[in-house]
């Protein structure tokens, strides 16, 4: 049965997947945000979802809770501890009966790689939760592990969801305030305004609230912060066929 709750109280911390109870304490004091969330029952167990995230907030606090968010996904775990990960994987869980010495090194050195892709938090919190699934009497295959590592990530892909979709309603309709003479323009023109174009068709919000009091020259495109600067990059090398340079402001050529 569905339980409304609000995180992250103290009391209810718990019920806080447990590779997001650091992550959900920093957005609670830094920012003030609480989210609304309730277990729903998945083919994979229980599942904590987003319902709502604290409304009315300014859109430097959600910019802000998506920033922490960008950088708690951008850390790695370091490969000593994916390392001791996966030999409690080897200890806990059965070898499958056709794995030579050769086999268990491959497996090792690929399972390494594979954690690699993925925040530090959500690969350390697939591991610890392998032997608790269905399958977890024996060592996990690339394809069993990587469902698990997106299931365990599915509550900060619905978190940053949520985020965006609060600082996209929180951003100022009209900016009134002088732009400073850089030699740059409020509007893309060129192989930026291409891409632009291209990245708007496909995803017009994350466009807008990334794009928000961004200043545009000749393949470059100047923002306010680094999580922008993240997102920008990406969606420039996924949808322009030019190079396009991303900085932020005071870090201008």
């Amino acid at each position: 049965m569905a339980t409304d709750l609000v995180l992250p109280a103290p009391t209810a911390l718990g019920m806080v997947p447990a590779h997001e109870a650091s992550l959900a304490r920093q957005l609670r004091s830094s920012w003030n945000l609480q989210l609304q969330t309730r277990w729903n029952r998945t083919p994979q167990g229980h599942c904590l979802e987003i319902l709502t995230l604290t409304p009315g907030l300014s859109a430097e606090a959600y910019r802000g809770a998506l920033e922490a968010l960008a950088q708690a996904e951008a850390a790695r775990a370091p490969q000593t501890q994916i390392a001791r990960g996966l030999a409690m994987l080897t200890a806990v869980c059965m070898r499958p009966s056709d794995f030579d010495d050769a086999k268990i090194i491959l497996w090792s050195d690929r399972m390494r790689d594979v954690c690699s892709e993925y925040p530090a938090d959500v690969a350390l919190g697939a591991i610890n939760q392998w032997p608790k699934t269905e399958s977890g009497k024996f060592w996990p295959t690339e394809n069993e592990f990587r469902e698990l590592l997106n299931f365990v990530g599915h509550f900060r892909r619905m978190l940053r969801f949520e985020l965006e979709q609060h600082l996209h309603s929180a951003l100022p309709r009209a900016d009134a305030a002088p732009k400073p003479n850089d030699g740059l323009s409020d509007d893309p023109d060129g192989s930026v305004l291409v891409f632009v174009s291209r990245w708007n068709g496909t995803d017009p919000v994350r466009c807008k609230i990334y794009l928000d009091g961004a200043r545009f020259g000749e393949d470059l495109i100047v923002v306010e912060s680094m999580l922008s600067e993240m997102v920008i990059e990406k969606a420039a090398r996924e949808h322009s066929d030019r190079p396009i340079v991303v900085l932020r402001q005071g870090h201008a050529r």
